[in-house]
């Protein structure tokens, strides 16, 4: 049932971005609905355990659009997190799940402040870096603007604006880190997703 959800609901966002590229979603009431209905069907698929073949790319985009449009409170947002890293897992090369993770991780750095602290602190992040407190939430994102930053290279008319903003302010970010190369930005950025991951695998209690 997920699987065939997710189909529907790419399909027709692919139709309507084809017509109109910047459409938003939270004004078009035949997504909004498929979201309705996909929110609490993932919400127990999460739980059991089960995986469709269709997840990866599919539930990135769902559940991202499910917090652009506030449907399901916190989860959506988790669970974008949630399936971009599974995604990595399958392609590391995977330049549109690192983008989706960045932008999902610095949209909600406020509001995921507690977590990503005891992601950083607690035994169940399993935090295995060097980083103080301050690298470790800059490196979060950073990391990911890194491994993403050519997404569009081959589709010039697809320009995502909040990652284009991230690539803005890079250098800015990099600079409050001197001391760390590239490399050792995304090593340690790496370990801080994995501490996040950890943490955000048991508040979703899969």
């Amino acid at each position: 049932m997920l699987n065939g959800l997710l189909e529907k609901y790419i399909t027709i966002k692919i139709v309507r971005q084809y017509n109109n590229p910047v459409f938003d979603i939270s004004e078009t009431p035949e997504l909004i609905e498929i979201l309705e209905e996909i929110r609490p069907v993932m919400h127990t698929w999460v739980r059991s355990g089960e995986s469709p073949k269709i997840i990866g790319s599919h539930a990135i985009y769902a559940t991202y659009d499910m917090f652009q449009a506030k449907i399901g409170g916190a989860e959506p947002a988790l669970l974008c997190y949630y399936f971009c890293t599974l995604e990595m897992r399958k392609s590391y090369q995977d330049y549109m799940a690192h983008l989706f993770r960045a932008k999902i991780v610095f949209q909600n750095l406020k509001s995921w402040d507690n977590l990503i602290y005891y992601a950083y602190t607690t035994k169940h992040g399993c935090y295995e870096g060097n980083l103080d407190g301050d690298a470790f939430v800059d490196f979060l994102v950073l990391c990911d603007v890194y491994k993403a930053w050519d997404y569009n290279s081959d589709d010039s008319s697809f320009v995502d604006s909040v990652f284009e903003n991230l690539k803005k302010q890079t250098p800015k970010v990099e600079a409050l880190h001197p001391s760390y190369s590239k490399y050792e930005i995304i090593y340690e950025g790496e370990l801080a997703h994995k501490a996040l991951f950890n943490y955000v695998v048991k508040i979703l209690g899969i």
